[in-house]
């Protein structure tokens, strides 16, 4: 994102404050995640009760209600792994929690569950889950890869965030305009921005994707959409279509890098780094092979050929399809539009040596060429189709498409 991205703060600061403003008094009076946030004294009582707990002694006196038993020492481990790492204990973390008599027994080991990297992959999911990570873009355009490659550093940085108990509000500011929090370009905080980033891409199409990056904000950040303010304003909640174009204007103004910054260094020295080293360069040779291959196969007479037939076949496809025909015929989608836009150009000029070929026409019982072009060629023909003709070596157009393959793979 650009240093546009900071105004962002800013903005969500206002709009509950604008939104508040416009809400009638009977909503003001009846819904309660508009009321201003109040603190509350607790009620009085019992000195040996925390403030939290007072209010919840407070309301079972009120109803008349007695405190459960208190759990066994079995359970509360339980519980503790369950609820802060996800995993239960094994066996002996039970019998040594069991068998510790220490009155400070219980805050050691929540201190220890909490000082867990597990903790904060335990409860950084339910914050991916809000920010609608994922690995892949959703649907894009035939042929183009859905992978993120580097999703991961953003759910890295949420883990390390929450393990190192990362304040709320740090938290949420790195998410939204970290690159105008740091001054590093590598600063590990960036990776912080794919909260806006890791998003559905929509087929590429932009007015989605901000639509989309809006909604995970106000959302993830305030509990309430603003989606129908994209056409109108809210019925029921204070939200104007006027605040909704204000992200959106934002969320316009900025853009991605072409180039995604590289978050720290790797020690070249270790073992695991030679043996990544060492792996990428296989793979890359494996795909440097693989695409040698098939450039070369797309270079000679018999690949052009297959995009010659491809064109022939295809006319009248619509992009979409017609990239999904060479898919099919294991060609590549993207040489294969180039191919139809250039023979495309070629059918419009006045003087092609393409000409011959271009003027056959598409469909069913075009096998045989014209008689005439054997018995009185045509001089404007290049001359190594005057020769085929003169010697009989074509006689349909599968032959007339193989003699032009070929005089187009000498030429490239």
């Amino acid at each position: 994102m650009t240093k546009f991205s900071w105004l962002l703060s800013l903005l969500l600061s206002q709009l509950s404050m604008i939104a508040f403003a416009a809400v009638d008094k009977e909503v003001k009076s009846l819904h309660w995640s508009f009321q201003k946030i109040r603190l509350l004294e607790p009620p009085v009582g019992d000195k040996k009760f925390r403030p939290i707990d007072s209010f919840i002694h407070a309301r079972l006196k009120e109803k008349k209600l007695n405190y459960s038993p208190p759990a066994n020492r079995q359970t509360i481990i339980r519980r503790l792994y369950y609820d802060l790492l996800g995993l239960k204990p094994t066996f002996e973390q039970v019998k040594n929690f069991i068998n510790d008599k220490r009155p400070e027994a219980y805050s050691h080991l929540v201190d220890e569950l909490l000082a867990s990297p597990h903790f904060g992959e335990r409860w950084g999911r339910h914050w991916l889950d809000v920010a609608r990570y994922a690995d892949t873009r959703g649907y894009l355009p035939a042929g183009k890869s859905r992978t993120y490659p580097f999703a991961y550093t953003y759910r890295d940085w949420v883990i390390r965030a929450l393990n190192q108990d990362m304040p709320y509000d740090q938290f949420i500011r790195n998410q939204l305009a970290a690159d105008f929090l740091v001054n590093s370009p590598d600063h590990r905080d960036l990776a912080a921005l794919g909260f806006l980033t890791v998003g559905p891409r929509f087929l590429d199409r932009r007015q989605l994707i901000i639509d989309d990056r809006i909604d995970v904000v106000t959302r993830g950040l305030m509990g309430l959409t603003v989606a129908c303010a994209r056409c109108h304003d809210h019925f029921h909640d204070p939200i104007p279509q006027e605040d909704y174009y204000s992200l959106y204007g934002i969320f316009n103004l900025s853009k991605q890098p072409a180039e995604l910054p590289l978050i720290g260094k790797p020690d070249h020295e270790t073992k695991e780094y030679r043996a990544f080293s060492a792996k990428l360069s296989r793979l890359e040779a494996e795909v440097d092979k693989h695409l040698t291959l098939h450039l070369d196969r797309a270079q000679s007479g018999d690949g052009i050929l297959d995009y010659l037939q491809l064109y022939r076949d295809g006319q009248g496809q619509t992009k979409t399809n017609y990239e999904s025909l060479a898919a099919k015929r294991k060609l590549f989608p993207k040489l294969a539009v180039r191919w139809r836009q250039y023979l495309d150009g070629k059918k419009k000029a006045k003087k092609s040596f393409l000409s011959p070929l271009l003027s056959l026409p598409s469909g069913q019982n075009t096998d045989q060429i014209p008689t005439d072009w054997r018995t009185k060629p045509n001089p404007s023909f290049p001359a190594f189709l005057r020769t085929a003709l003169k010697e009989e070596k074509i006689q349909n157009t599968g032959e007339l498409l193989r003699s032009f393959a070929y005089a187009l793979s000498k030429a490239l």
